[in-house]
């Protein structure tokens, strides 16, 4: 399930940097082209889709779902705490969960 959050809330800051509000709170002064704006969109949902496939193969559809939900809710209000409190954070903890996620993956193998 740490897995599934980690992707969800990496997917999530992904998907939120697409908004040029959220985009400038990391970084001032920064612009944000069509280009990058895609790739954030496209990888945004693939990591949604890759943290449901991996809890519905982990726990079934009926308890996936379910824990996918509760996924999708911790790692939102997370995120939304830390764009109203600590706007800065947000890019640095989701790259260290990236690089733990993607080590545990590899701890798996």
């Amino acid at each position: 399930m740490l897995i599934s959050f980690l992707l969800a809330y990496f997917a999530f800051t992904l998907l939120s940097l697409t908004k040029n509000r959220h985009y400038q709170q990391l970084w001032p002064g920064g612009q944000l082209s069509e280009s990058t704006e895609y790739i954030l969109q496209t990888l945004g949902w693939v990591g949604l889709s890759g943290s449901s496939v991996y809890l519905l193969y982990q726990k079934g559809i009926g308890i996936g779902l379910t824990e996918w939900c509760g996924v999708l809710s911790a790692a939102a209000l997370l995120l939304v705490l830390q764009f109203s409190y600590a706007p800065r954070t947000v890019a640095a903890i989701a790259l260290l969960e990236w690089g733990r996620s993607s080590s545990n993956s590899d701890r798996k193998q």
